[in-house]
């Protein structure tokens, strides 16, 4: 295409590819797939329209391509009509030609293409910078590790996060980021690693090569560092870091990637745009690909339930977590003891069977019920033909209710049959959550009974939704309710940070909600006032709370795991390694937790509950 207008766009999505090739999948999920849309394919007109329409909203966005338009109209208009031409009728080789940045735009659709075109699209004049590039100065060294490693295996962010701290280096802030190859660890540290750190770190995660930056310098570890030759930055991933200029242009990116169907819904009813604008950039794209059209007046009332009240304010969720603040490290604890225990291999098998029992029961019950079922199979040979499974389910959970039975078995039997554990997507998004959580994924949230407690609203609120196409068969995904929920604990984990001066993750913000507010509630019981037991409730209590770590050694857990061959593995369990900090929480906060809390027990009185 040798259009200058084409070309001059072309160039600045390549320099932008350079400058920000992890900005778009600020917190991405694990097993990252975009949705494809069920709805019919648009007309080669409408793709134009749309493109237009995206156009005219990315020119809005700076003034540049304005003012081109203004003193170059005719080639203006003939170079974008030829443009539009060419990333409609041949978006596969439009996307090769714009760059690895703006191929998700380019084949997203012609809406969200059109934007991008819009933004960058007009001649630089003096020296002005792009916004983002000061976007994405990472303020600590970082490190790109690849969770896809050579043995088959994988990597678990769990065990990335275990081996930094073996070599005394621990992680400030980090994301998983979809690279062209693979799931990428992207993590800002608290000093930079030595050449032989960073060497033995390589060896012990199986890398070829592990990439660190700090600040303009690069350099690379590990036994193939040499055959990949220098550190080139155009392939590294950071962080993005941004101010309110830099913070608009990561929510248009956001914005972006939603599904053109749902930017169409938007164009055509503008009053929806800031409702989305609001809850999109804290959603994953995963997340963001199950957005649809149908949901777009669920959200707009979940958006105005939140601000008339009537869900937990951000405010009195930061408080709750603070309030928990001697639980946090629920997960990372659990996680760690539950990975040297059953090692790299069979962890996320662990995990997944884990999850799958997890609806209706009590963390201790859980734990047992797991390690009942763990034991029998591995004893078994490790069978994965149906007869032989259902006979297992018989022998390990024959005492449990058939509703029960009915809740387990599906996600069960596809966790013991699945060829490899980590790429298994288990059904319901509070049961696939748990397991990512379990595995080191902290952007994941698992909402359950008491975190629907703990926002105020009702448990069906998190019901799974099965999308044709982005499903697998038999399986639930996140519905809008739950995406509000990881879009408020996402919000809340940014302010807590602020607050406190130090990183919270989303599922530290859940992990230390729950810790307290289950504690509250169980200690109310069914006459007792939220009030009353705030104030009866010390950090100990908070501490009490069971978690997978502190259980494990102890009692049936420990005989269990010991008559299933694990005893040298106990043995070697130390303390847990998250130790939280004392967090103050001022008495108007307390009180205005206590206010929710309060209601939600009346609430849940009044059901019967």
């Amino acid at each position: 295409m040798s259009d200058p207008i084409t070309q001059q766009v072309i160039a600045r999505a390549r320099a932008k590819t350079t400058r920000l090739p992890a900005l778009a999948d600020y917190v991405p999920a694990p097993n990252n797939e975009l949705a494809q849309s069920s709805l019919p394919p648009l007309s080669f007109g409408d793709r134009l329209e749309n493109l237009s329409i995206g156009l005219g909203r990315g020119l809005q966005a700076q003034g540049e391509g304005l003012y081109q338009m203004v003193t170059q109209p005719v080639e203006t208009a003939r170079g974008l009509y030829e443009l539009g031409k060419y990333v409609v009728s041949q978006p596969g080789e439009a996307a090769t030609q714009f760059g690895n940045y703006v191929a998700d735009s380019v084949t997203g659709g012609p809406l969200s293409l059109g934007q991008f075109v819009g933004e960058n699209f007009g001649i630089p004049r003096g020296s002005r910078r792009p916004v983002m590039q000061e976007a994405v100065k990472p303020a600590n060294p970082q490190v790109n590790i690849g969770l896809n490693v050579g043995d088959g295996l994988g990597l678990d962010p769990v065990e990335v996060r275990q081996r930094l701290r073996d070599q005394g280096v621990n992680i400030v802030s980090e994301d998983i980021v979809p690279s062209n190859t693979e799931l990428t660890m992207v993590a800002a540290l608290d000093k930079p690693l030595t050449e032989s750190q960073g060497n033995a770190l390589s060896t012990l995660l199986t890398q070829d090569a592990i990439a660190q930056r700090t600040g303009k310098q690069g350099e690379l570890f590990g036994p193939k560092a040499q055959e990949w030759g220098p550190f080139n930055p155009q392939y590294f991933m950071s962080l993005p870091k941004y101010g309110t200029k830099g913070r608009q242009n990561f929510v248009n990116a956001r914005m972006g990637r939603l599904p053109e169907a749902v930017q169409r819904k938007i164009y055509q009813q503008p009053e929806l745009r800031p409702v989305y604008e609001r809850v999109v950039p804290y959603l994953t794209d995963e997340e963001i690909g199950r957005l649809r059209p149908q949901g777009a007046s669920a959200l707009k009332k979940l958006v105005d339930d939140y601000d008339a009240g009537q869900i937990t304010q951000l405010d009195e969720l930061a408080s709750m977590a603070k309030l928990g603040g001697a639980k946090r490290g629920w997960y990372q604890n659990s996680s760690e003891a539950i990975l040297n225990v059953f090692g790299r291999d069979d962890s996320p098998r662990f995990v997944a069977v884990l999850a799958a029992l997890s609806p209706q029961n009590d963390v201790g019950t859980n734990l047992e019920l797991a390690l009942k079922t763990w034991k029998l199979w591995t004893a078994g040979g490790r069978m994965t033909d149906d007869a032989s499974l259902n006979r297992l389910f018989v022998d390990a959970l024959g005492g449990e209710s058939a509703e029960k039975m009915a809740a387990w078995t599906n996600n069960l039997r596809r966790s013991l049959q699945a060829a490899n554990p980590r790429e298994l997507k288990l059904s319901g998004p509070k049961v696939n959550s748990f397991a990512m959580n379990l595995r080191g994924y902290v952007n994941e949230i698992t909402n359950d009974t008491w975190e629907a407690r703990a926002l105020g609203v009702s448990q069906s609120l998190f019901a799974g939704k099965t999308l044709k196409g982005v499903d697998p068969e038999g399986v639930t995904g996140k519905g809008i309710g739950y995406l509000f929920s990881n879009a408020l604990h996402r919000q809340t984990a940014e302010k807590l940070t602020k607050q406190t001066g130090i990183t919270w993750t989303p599922a530290e913000v859940q992990e230390t909600v729950w810790s307290y507010v289950r504690t509250v509630m169980t200690k109310a019981g069914k006459t007792g006032t939220a009030r009353d037991a705030m104030k009866a409730l010390t950090d100990s209590d908070i501490m009490d709370v069971e978690d997978f770590s502190t259980l494990l050694p102890q009692g049936v857990y420990g005989q269990l795991l010991r008559e299933a061959g694990y005893g040298e593995q106990l043995g070697r369990l130390g303390r847990p390694t998250a130790v939280a900090p004392a967090f103050t929480v001022g008495a108007g906060a307390t009180r205005a937790v206590a206010r929710r809390l309060e209601s939600t027990l009346a609430r849940q009185r009044e059901q019967g509950d």
